[in-house]
């Protein structure tokens, strides 16, 4: 053994406090000294010290069961995962195992639709994480609770049909997560403030209740407004109009058009759709002279679609549009594709 290096280490319980008030506890180590042979030495680390590693590790505990409630309501999810299609055999009337059931595939999420609903159910969960000073068990528990209610409400009973529930399910979850969130905190306001917790989780847990009230429900289909077309460009005017709903499903408003300068139906289908393309429709990229795109956000179904039309009637022109649920299994859209 060289010089300065340690032989032996031996913990001295005896010493706990016994040096003073900074000491909280000892370790005897033996020391080969030059000239001295071996020389015991007593370590004795600071209170400061001891009390910073006991934070720490009471920390480290503390995160540990956050993340687990976090791993939790991510695995509570698992019952919307469009995996489970059909895995279970069962009786849609009785919901018990039939070797001709189907386990219910509505509202058959697609993949990018499934992530995106699992990043918003996941949001209420991530801001506790952040927010909470200490473990939360309880919490963290009735956090996984919710997001299972909302797994097994989506699965079980949200439906893309008119009228849409997939909206209900979602805002419903996200208003019992921020209940649980909101009332934890204000009954630990007193040990932590509020407005001394982190930033992000108060932002995170902000955009989640926000959400509860700024997404709007989503019902039967509208009719859409006047203001898609209007105003009109230059050298085109309004023959008729007409605007109505086919079903709880589908609504639509025309617009027969002509030019008051003597235009042919081409130029006045040209100005139409430059017109149209201006305000964000994309003519012609999924039909010809006809452009759809989705109405609203994540958890709303329908969507609008605009078509350019010839005809011989009063107009020249007709400007039709759509707005419909293509999920609605009582409704067939042959010339439209989901």
């Amino acid at each position: 053994m060289g010089d300065g290096e340690v032989e032996d280490q031996e913990p001295d319980s005896g010493l706990e406090g016994g040096i003073g008030d900074e000491s909280v506890g000892s370790a005897r180590q033996l020391v080969r000294r030059p000239g001295f042979g071996r020389v015991e030495v007593e370590v004795v680390p600071s209170r400061r010290v001891w009390e910073l590693l006991r934070r720490t590790r009471s920390l480290a505990m503390a995160a540990r069961w956050r993340l687990l409630a976090l791993c939790g309501a991510f695995l509570a999810t698992i019952p919307t995962w469009p995996a489970l299609d059909g895995v279970l055999r069962t009786s849609p009337a009785t919901w018990r195992p039939a070797p001709d059931g189907a386990f219910r595939t509505s509202p058959n999420f697609e993949a990018g639709e499934i992530v995106l609903l699992l990043a918003i159910v996941l949001v209420v969960p991530i801001a506790w994480v952040v927010v909470a000073p200490g473990p939360g068990r309880i919490v963290g528990a009735l956090l996984v609770a919710s997001a299972a209610g909302w797994s097994f409400a989506t699965r079980l009973w949200a439906s893309w049909a008119i009228p849409p529930t997939v909206d209900d399910a979602l805002r419903g979850s996200l208003a019992v997560g921020c209940a649980i969130v909101v009332t934890a905190l204000w009954f630990d306001r007193h040990r932590h403030p509020i407005i001394r917790r982190p930033w992000l989780g108060l932002a995170l847990l902000g955009v989640a209740c926000a959400a509860v009230v700024v997404l709007p429900a989503v019902g039967n289909a509208s009719i859409p407004g006047r203001d898609g077309l209007l105003p009109l460009p230059e050298g085109v005017v309004i023959v008729a109009e007409d605007a109505g709903c086919e079903s709880r499903g589908s609504c639509v408003r025309s617009f027969q058009l002509t030019a008051d300068d003597g235009a042919d139906p081409q130029e006045v289908a040209r100005r139409l759709t430059r017109h149209l393309e201006d305000r964000g429709w994309r003519i012609g990229v999924e039909h010809e002279a006809k452009a759809c795109r989705p109405l609203g956000y994540l958890a709303n179904p329908y969507r609008t679609c605009v078509s350019i039309l010839h005809l011989r009637g009063p107009g020249t022109v007709e400007v039709l549009f759509n707005v419909f649920n293509p999920r609605e299994p009582r409704i067939s859209y042959a010339s439209e594709t989901p």
